[in-house]
């Protein structure tokens, strides 16, 4: 009976010890510590260990005790972040419910948006060619290539597709970006795109419709349609 009692009170010792832990793994931050809405809809990291949350009311930076807001001011669009990512140049991408992809520059703290007038526009689509070069399509205002430039920030140049929604953007393992959009694909490239600053986006295969679906098998690229199956290159 001893032993027993023994054994029943180190059981309830241990046990007390592993739930205490798991109650402290736990710890809330909300609006009274700083954050702008309680509603966090999106979480990324970026290089410097940083802490970013998107809410229904823009971007917050948490250096794990406080929260620093981050609003743009200068351009008219939704502040109710979906989604967030960081790219190479650890600039943090939000997409935010209208459509809109916002991109803040952390060295300047500045906003800058895609598309330019998002209005009656979208943006559908974001890929990173290479540590300086990003493209970005849209519903309306064809593709955007940004390029980082010495100062850390990006100029970009807009290339129009016909009107054209862009549905999907990839880049094969021949660093070619392929654009699909829903009136046919184009490819570009890596001569074109690094040899040429006034290239033109032709598509092909202007009856179908491209899903924005793709993937890459033995150099074979197969291709997501609406109404036709799959396509293979």
């Amino acid at each position: 009976m001893k032993r027993l009692v023994v054994t029943l009170y180190i059981f309830a010792v241990v046990s007390s010890v592993i739930f205490a832990q798991n109650i402290q793994r736990f710890e809330y931050y909300g609006s009274e510590n700083g954050l702008s809405q309680n509603n966090a809809y999106s979480v990324t990291c970026d290089k410097n260990g940083f802490l970013w949350v998107g809410t229904m009311n823009g971007l917050n930076r948490f250096d794990g005790k406080s929260f620093k807001y981050f609003h743009d001011y200068s351009h008219a669009h939704s502040h109710r972040v979906e989604r967030m990512w960081t790219d190479k140049a650890d600039y943090i991408w939000a997409e935010t419910y209208d459509g809109t992809y916002e991109y803040l520059d952390q060295r300047h703290e500045e906003f800058n948006v895609i598309p330019f007038n998002s209005t009656n526009d979208a943006a559908t689509a974001f890929v990173q060619y290479s540590d300086s070069l990003i493209f970005v399509g849209t519903e309306q205002s064809g593709l955007y290539a940004l390029n980082l430039q010495n100062d850390g920030r990006y100029s970009v140049t807009q290339y129009s597709i016909d009107g054209k929604c862009i549905n999907g953007l990839f880049i094969s393992s021949d660093f070619t970006l392929w654009v699909m959009t829903n009136s046919g694909v184009a490819r570009l490239s890596n001569y074109m795109i690094m040899s040429c600053s006034d290239w033109t986006v032709k598509l092909e295969q202007e009856s179908v419709g491209f899903t924005g679906a793709v993937a890459e098998i033995d150099d074979n690229i197969f291709l997501g349609t609406k109404g036709h199956g799959i396509m293979q290159y």
